[in-house]
């Protein structure tokens, strides 16, 4: 007779492809699955942001920003081949310069706050400058690709202008507190140089705290600001080490964390530490990410919910983009698939600042019987639609802006460690999903193999959830159940399977 013992539930750590699938606890795959502070939860659709009309030339767009002013309010600017786009009300309204843009699609416009002006670069153009309204040129200043702001200064990289020529690895600074000052002079401290102690062009400029770092591919410095003549300070931090892109790295406040040509590394103003990521090699594989267009990505930090999002080309010519999503505090990753596909190819990413929701925006009528489940067509009771001032991911897709605030659109796949030995036989019998909010529809797929190393077969019929487990009879040495949630907001923290010995082989 079969002695049967309480398996123990195993918390689930995260999504790691890298890892031996017989690792306890990790995800050997996901799909719609992100992490949050206490597990996984369903990746959220796009809900196109209501009474916001589409973005005219949208579909070409290029770069976004929610950019702040000194007082606190706040723009939110497209960027498309041909025109600059600010949300006004209801609708949106064209504030080119006069004279239309041509900007090409290697090269993203990038946006950045100086005091009350906005700043924005293609790459193809001198800097744009605005307080309000429609943008003009800055005269005198470089056309640049890159461009960031750190104590008192305008800085651009990688830039064409009649001094210099075209000078990919060449900086400038723009005067101090002064936007306009682009001729080199002691007094206003506008100057300009080169990283040559490493080749390739400058990809990126990134502040932290009071410095900036400045990545080519395989390569960074810290530049520091030490005053005149000099102005900015230069230290090559690494000659092997570099990011992708300005889309490839994140700021998440006392360090940046960044793709770089071969792993996923952590900078906190010392030197550049490895993740040790169990994404890194399937992230690299061209199989899952397009190689030739990894300088395309985007990438988003929730600060509210710890998490950083990778947006990233998949293979083929659809030019749609999935993510990857790391949550920083728990140092777990998730995935998300088919939700991000939906709609069209991602063009931005940026945040959107959320207003206070009343009654009158619910669309149902108040009555006493209501609860948070009539409101918001299937937002979830802890969505972040329902906080008011709150910057939250959105995209630019199809033309639209779309917050990132829907219900699962897409079924959500948990497929959990191996478990089994190569020297005996196991009857699968149950698993119960460690649930900290549980789904309205689940099942699951049990995935088995008669041997370590062998690829895994589905066993027939799915099981469905009752009475909080999800029951099947699958006869193996190796198991290892995929939990397909359907419909429902829900929160996974951890797995228990049953699987009852059946003697030694």
């Amino acid at each position: 007779m079969v002695k049967r013992t309480a398996s123990p539930v195993v918390p689930l750590t995260t999504w790691a492809p890298d890892l031996d699938p017989k690792t306890k606890g990790i995800l050997i795959e996901c799909q719609d699955l992100i992490p949050t502070h206490r597990g996984f939860c369903g990746a959220p659709s796009q809900v196109a942001v209501v009474g916001l009309a589409a973005i005219p030339g949208g579909t070409t767009a290029n770069g976004a920003a929610l950019v702040t002013k000194l007082d606190g309010s706040t723009r939110m600017l497209v960027g498309t081949s041909t025109t600059l786009q600010e949300a006004a009300g209801s609708s949106w309204t064209d504030v080119s310069r006069v004279g239309a843009y041509t900007v090409s699609p290697d090269v993203r416009w990038k946006f950045a706050q100086f005091g009350n002006t906005t700043l924005a670069v293609n790459g193809a153009d001198v800097i744009q400058a605005s307080s309000s309204g429609a943008f003009s040129d800055v005269t005198g200043s470089p056309k640049a690709a890159v461009l960031e702001c750190a104590a008192g200064f305008v800085m651009v990289a990688a830039t064409n202008e009649v001094t210099y020529g075209d000078s990919p690895d060449r900086w400038w600074c723009s005067g101090l507190f002064n936007h306009t000052q682009w001729t080199p002079s002691v007094a206003t401290q506008c100057a300009t140089g080169r990283l040559v102690d490493t080749p390739g062009p400058i990809v990126a400029l990134k502040k932290l705290g009071n410095d900036l770092v400045a990545y080519k591919e395989t390569s960074m410095y810290l530049g520091r600001y030490v005053g005149a003549p000099e102005v900015w300070r230069w230290q090559l931090i690494s000659d092997s080490v570099g990011a992708l892109c300005q889309g490839a790295i994140v700021n998440v406040g006392p360090a940046h964390i960044f793709i770089g040509r071969d792993d996923i590394w952590y900078f906190d103003g010392t030197r550049p530490v490895s993740l040790n990521s169990p994404v890194r090699y399937w992230f690299f594989d061209s199989n899952n990410s397009r190689d030739d267009k990894r300088n395309r990505m985007m990438s988003y930090f929730d600060r509210f919910t710890d998490r950083v999002w990778f947006f990233f080309m998949i293979p083929g010519g659809s030019g749609n983009f999935n993510a990857m999503v790391y949550h920083v505090k728990r140092n777990a990753w998730g995935r998300v698939t088919n939700s991000l596909e939906n709609g069209g190819a991602v063009a931005a990413v940026l945040d959107y600042v959320t207003t206070a929701t009343t009654f009158d925006d619910v669309g149902v009528s108040y009555s006493p019987s209501s609860t948070y489940n009539n409101f918001g067509n299937g937002i979830s009771y802890n969505s972040s639609t329902w906080f008011s001032n709150r910057q939250i991911p959105a995209v630019v897709q199809a033309g639209l802006l779309k917050t990132l605030t829907g219900p699962l659109s897409h079924p959500a796949l948990a497929q959990v460690f191996e478990q089994g030995a190569d020297d005996r036989m196991f009857l699968g019998r149950r698993c119960r999903p460690n649930w900290i909010k549980a789904p309205t529809a689940v099942n699951v797929w049990v995935m088995y193999k008669m041997n370590d190393g062998d690829v895994f077969n589905q066993a027939p019929g799915a099981g469905t959830m009752v009475d909080g487990k999800l029951d099947f009879l699958v006869r193996a040495r190796w198991l290892s159940p995929q939990i397909y949630v359907t419909a429902g907001d829900f929160e996974l923290a951890g797995i228990q399977l049953e699987m009852d010995p059946m003697g030694m082989r």
